[in-house]
């Protein structure tokens, strides 16, 4: 009786020390916007403009206005090593009744360090803008650049002029957070159900008494939740919504701590590829041999393929705890990364002392990449020389550069851009003559005037002196007359 007596003491105390553990956060955004994308009216907002005055307008209206809000967070200061954000939601303060129903996506962290105060619709991430939609085309999914953003993490009715609402908390909302790793969020407000969805919100600029959220200081957008020891796997490699090469080779997370010293975490694994919601564990299949595992790690279940996107989640067993098991997040990546597109300059044709020296010509290596900033928003690039007479690139790690050419012939450059998982590249041909004019000759499509009847590119006295020499001659085939 006394050993039942000190456990149930133990557990209660488990419980208290959880419950303490659990404290509330709420930060301010650090900078809100409205970008447009307005069609011809009476007040635009164009592609390359913004706003951020009193309200921050999310409108699908129709012509002459397509609005998003755009908003960013500094977390650093919220984070607590040991615990993680939980049941996080928006407070969001209404300056008119809103219509229909908007939804929050976050912009994925290699590209949330976006500074929307010098931003607009034509360069934000996760908007279409490679190239623009037309001027005052309906915001919808299309209208999105969906390579750039998390899944829907919440949406919103309700708002009314002067109150704050608050969104519902969200898993999808709370793992997006906790993935998190340089404390920098951004997101993207829109609606996108119908062309009636509109709402005006009020920004951090406006800081008229009483309008804060909670510390009365806090104005504009709040993110506000708890922040509490876990008792789910969290911190998942790949990161949640995270876009990986098809050479990824292992899943990863952190399990909780036991609820009681003396507890046990082991872990079951699910894996697959069409979620459904409404099934046990999303209908994911249980990984083989991946059933009570104690490690924090597997390797990846399936050879990845590209342009797939991929879902697992991972239940946690605590022997200390009632319920024992702890279901766990639905993570998802995928591996969307297209490889860089490289275009070099057209194929060149030149000349010895096209610079000055009589041995060697000189010659530009130009080109340009074109990447979709996956998967972590950087490449590198590189030139090489493919064929033809030996020849020193420096610097060779740039897009444009310079060689000099040291002899007539053929010479063959590739521009390589690599963004850390996949290759692209492009090749330019430069042809070395003796002379202009041969070089000249060598390009395609050359054509040679008529009256230059010595072959040297230029019409002179002396293809006249040949033109006179000949006059009046005749062919030994025909008469003359």
């Amino acid at each position: 009786m006394k050993k039942y007596a000190m456990l149930m003491m133990l557990v209660v105390l488990g419980c208290l020390v959880g419950m303490a553990m659990a404290e509330a956060f709420q930060v301010q955004a650090t900078a809100d916007v409205e970008y447009g994308n307005d069609g011809p009216g009476s007040s635009t907002l164009g592609p390359t403009s913004r706003s951020n005055g009193s309200g921050l307008g999310i409108r699908n209206l129709g012509a002459p206005r397509r609005r998003v809000a755009v908003i960013s967070y500094n977390i650093s200061a919220a984070k607590v090593p040991g615990k993680v954000f939980k049941d996080v939601f928006f407070s969001i303060l209404g300056t008119k009744d809103n219509k229909g129903e908007l939804s929050i996506f976050g912009v994925k962290e290699a590209l949330d360090d976006y500074d929307v105060n010098s931003g607009s619709w034509s360069t934000c991430p996760g908007l279409a803008n490679d190239p623009l939609p037309e001027l005052n085309t309906p915001i919808s999914l299309e209208t999105l650049d969906l390579n750039d953003l998390s899944q829907e993490l919440v949406t919103f009715t309700g708002i009314q002029n002067g109150s704050r609402i608050s969104t519902e908390p969200s898993l999808a909302l709370d793992d997006f957070i906790n993935s998190d790793t340089d404390g920098i969020l951004l997101f993207l407000i829109v609606g996108l159900h119908e062309e009636t969805d509109n709402a005006i919100i009020r920004p951090i600029n406006y800081t008229t008494a009483g309008t804060g959220y909670g510390d009365p200081e806090m104005h504009g957008v709040v993110l506000a939740g708890e922040l509490m020891v876990p008792t789910w796997a969290n911190t998942p490699t790949p990161a949640n919504n995270a876009t990986v090469s098809t050479a990824a080779s292992a899943l990863s997370w952190t399990n909780p701590e036991p609820n009681l010293p003396e507890g046990e975490i082991t872990c079951d694994v699910y894996f697959g590829t069409d979620p459904n919601e409404l099934l046990p564990n999303y209908g994911l299949t249980l990984v083989e041999g991946a059933s009570g595992i104690s490690e924090t790690s597997i390797a990846m279940p399936v050879e990845l393929e590209a342009f797939q996107t991929y879902y697992w989640l991972v239940n946690v067993h605590d022997s200390s705890r009632d319920p024992e098991l702890t279901e766990g997040l639905l993570w998802t990546f995928n591996t969307n990364n297209k490889a860089p597109v490289v275009t070099a300059a057209d194929d060149a044709y030149i000349w010895l002392n096209n610079a000055g020296d009589p041995a060697t010509a000189t010659a530009p290596l130009i080109g340009t990449v074109k990447d979709d900033g996956l998967p972590d928003n950087s490449y590198t690039v590189k030139w090489t020389q493919t064929s033809g007479p030996e020849v020193v690139i420096d610097p060779n790690d740039v897009t444009s550069t310079s060689v000099v050419l040291p002899e007539a012939g053929t010479y063959v450059f590739r521009l390589t851009a690599n963004d850390g998982d996949l290759s692209g590249f492009d090749e330019i041909q430069i042809m070395v003559a003796e002379t202009p004019c041969l070089a000249a000759k060598a390009k395609p499509g050359y054509t040679p005037f008529e009256s230059d009847l010595d072959g040297d590119c230029l019409v002179s006295l002396t293809d006249l002196a040949i033109m006179v020499s000949e006059w009046l001659n005749c062919n030994s085939l025909a008469p003359c007359y």
